[in-house]
C-alpha cells in the first residue's frame, strides 16, 4: 500500500509522540483507519482503544508541533536523498515484519530491492585483525554462488571487510547496512566509502530518525536484533 505524502508525513509525527511506540502506532491506526484521523481524535476518543489510557493520549496535546516537525524532517530527508517505507508497505522487509514491534518506518538510501533476495548477516569487531579479515573474505567467497546481499552495521573492521569482499566475489549480490549512524551526515558517507558500497544496487537502511544520530543510543538492542 502506497501513502500520501499527507498520511506519511502523519505517520512522521505518529512515531514521534511521546509514550506511542511501534506496537501501540500500529494498534490506533488498524483500530481508525489511518494515521492522519488519529490526529483529528479527541484523547477521549483515543482511549476507546484497548489499552491506551491518559498518557498514551497525552500527546494530542501537542499534535500541532508533531505534524510541524515532521514536515521538517520530510523536507531534510528530501535534501539528503533519504526515502521512507513505512509497514503497511508490500516492500517493507518480510523477515523485519514478522517482528512484533517492527519499525512502523524505515529510512533508507539505495536499492531497496536487494533486501528481498538471499542476504547472510556479517558483523564483527573494529579491530580486526589480519587473520580476521581473511576470514571473513574466505567466508564470502564461499558464499559466491548463492549472490547474497551482504548485511552488516557498517562499522570498520569485520563489518567493511565483509561488504569489500562482497563487491570483490559476487555478481548479482548486493551489499547493505541496517546501521545506527544518521543516513545524512559524514559518518555514514565515510563509512559506505571505506567499504566501496557506494554504487547502484546497493541500501543503506535506517530506523531512527533520519537527522537524529543519537537515537541511536536508546535503541541500539533493536538494532542488534534487527542485524
Amino acid at each position: 500500500m502506497i501513502l500520501s505524502e499527507k498520511e506519511f508525513t502523519y505517520l512522521l509525527a505518529l512515531r514521534s509522540a511521546p509514550h506511542v511506540g511501534n506496537v501501540i502506532s500500529r494498534r490506533l491506526i488498524e483500530y481508525f483507519g489511518s494515521a492522519e484521523k488519529l490526529f483529528n481524535l479527541s484523547a477521549r476518543d483515543l482511549r476507546q482503544v484497548k489499552g491506551i489510557g491518559t498518557q498514551l493520549s497525552s500527546w494530542l496535546h501537542d499534535r500541532t508541533a508533531l505534524v510541524a516537525r515532521a514536515k521538517e524532517e520530510l523536507e531534510r530527508m528530501r535534501d539528503s536523498d533519504i526515502r521512507g517505507i513505512h509497514y503497511y508497505e508490500d516492500r517493507y522487509p518480510l523477515r523485519l515484519r514478522s517482528c512484533f514491534d517492527a519499525p512502523l518506518i524505515l529510512f533508507y538510501r539505495g536499492d531497496l530491492d536487494c533486501l528481498q533476495g538471499p542476504s547472510v548477516g556479517v558483523v564483527g569487531t573494529r579491530n580486526a585483525t589480519p587473520y580476521g579479515v581473511r576470514q571473513t573474505e574466505e567466508l564470502l567467497a564461499g558464499l559466491v554462488d548463492l549472490k547474497p546481499t551482504v548485511l552488516s552495521g557498517l562499522a570498520y573492521g569485520i563489518d567493511i571487510a565483509a561488504h569489500r569482499s562482497a563487491l570483490q566475489h559476487t555478481n548479482g549480490g548486493g551489499s547493505g547496512s541496517w546501521t545506527g549512524q544518521d543516513l545524512s551526515k559524514r559518518s555514514y558517507s565515510g563509512s559506505r566509502n571505506a567499504a566501496g558500497t557506494r554504487r547502484s544496487g546497493d541500501v543503506g537502511v535506517y530506523h531512527g530518525h533520519p537527522a537524529r544520530p543519537n537515537e541511536f543510543s536508546k535503541s541500539k538492542q533493536d538494532h542488534r536484533r534487527i542485524v
